[in-house]
């Protein structure tokens, strides 16, 4: 494993990026496919190959110190890139269950630092919908309104592309709910996830009048 950073707290990740790992996980979706793929309660599974610090799979601990771990261990962003334009292929055996995917700008890592190359989500976002289509879920899990400036090629490209669409909001303090719900439908989402969290303002604190409201925003979608 390799020590990292999230949110500030040391914790390890795998070797996401490497043919050992990559052959593992898959083997692991193709156990768990042939399990679960024709179960009726298993409505939809998220992609989470070459995650490491949370199930997004384009989020990598961007400080000093773990860049410079990930690349001792000899982290290479076109392993990287290679590992999310394929990982449809970890899902093959997954042929009924709609599969979701969060998207989020590519960093690649440049001179030990991240940088950000803006068509390549877009790319295998595309890629993406051409390999599942209908089965093949677009999200986000930061969606805010306004929306973060830096995500708004990743949201053109969702609304372009059509449902299945759906998101998280963003961390929910400070966030405007209506508003953001707005959004959503506006791009064409089937469903957003709320945070719960009462710490950070979450949705347990809004009247459950309110939360009825804006589940039939979405009938239409």
């Amino acid at each position: 494993p390799v020590s990292v950073l999230h949110l500030n707290l040391p914790v390890t990740i795998g070797r996401f990026w490497t043919p050992a790992y990559r052959e593992a996980w898959r083997s692991l979706q193709e156990a768990l496919a042939r399990k679960y793929d024709s179960d009726p309660l298993i409505r939809e599974v998220s992609n989470t190959s070459c995650s490491s610090i949370t199930d997004e799979p384009f989020l990598l601990p961007a400080d000093p110190l773990s860049l410079r771990h990930l690349l001792d261990a000899g982290f290479d962003s076109d392993a990287d890139r290679d590992c999310l334009a394929q990982s449809a292929k970890d899902y093959a055996l997954w042929r009924t269950t709609r599969i979701d995917y969060y998207f989020n700008p590519f960093r690649g890592i440049v001179g030990g630092r991240p940088q950000v190359e803006p068509e390549v989500a877009l790319a295998i976002m595309h890629q993406w919908r051409e390999q599942l289509g209908p089965r093949g879920i677009l999200s986000n899990h930061a969606l805010s309104s306004p929306p973060s400036p830096h995500l708004d090629g990743i949201y053109h490209a969702i609304r372009e592309l059509g449902p299945p669409i759906e998101f998280q909001t963003h961390a929910p303090r400070g966030l405007d709910w209506d508003a953001t719900i707005r959004y959503a439908v506006s791009l064409g989402a089937a469903s957003v996830e709320l945070w719960p969290n009462t710490h950070f303002g979450g949705f347990t604190q809004i009247p459950p009048d309110q939360l009825k409201e804006w589940a039939a925003e979405f009938k239409h979608n």
